[in-house]
């Protein structure tokens, strides 16, 4: 990926999405990459993925998405809210979720920490319990 970007190629480019499906999902999504198998195969339109996000969206969001910023207006929603993260997300990195204790000082927030990006898959008996407990504890 390193040589195609320094090539110029933009994460949209038909060469970095072939070298990008190449590689197994469990290396980017999961803490265990056994368990990218329990994943369900589906596709994305990445037509509108980088529509919305920028025809580099894999590295710098841009596109229409880059306008919006929220940040300063969540300290003032008044429901309930729970902010998952996984230690291992290397998509969504765990660093950018922890900012969400600045933005939401109201918000619960859990690190999952045997997960990666997708925590219900990675631990789901407490991921399920995790979302029971709080949708009963916002009623």
């Amino acid at each position: 990926m390193q040589r195609l970007r320094a090539k110029g190629l933009r994460s949209s480019a038909p060469e970095h999405q072939k070298l990008y499906y190449s590689v197994p999902l469990g290396l980017f999504y999961f803490h265990d990459a056994s368990k990218a198998a329990l994943l369900p195969k589906e596709e994305g339109n990445n037509d509108v993925y980088y529509a919305v996000a920028g025809d580099d969206a894999d590295f710098k969001v841009g596109g229409d998405i880059a306008a919006l910023d929220f940040r300063a207006d969540l300290p003032n929603l008044k429901m309930p809210v729970l902010v998952i993260a996984g230690r291992f997300d290397r998509v969504s990195l765990p660093r950018y979720a922890v900012q969400f204790k600045r933005y939401l000082p109201q918000a619960r927030f859990v690190m999952m920490e045997e997960s990666g990006h997708f925590s219900f898959i990675e631990e789901p008996d407490k991921t399920i319990a995790l979302l029971r407990e709080f949708l009963k504890s916002s009623q």
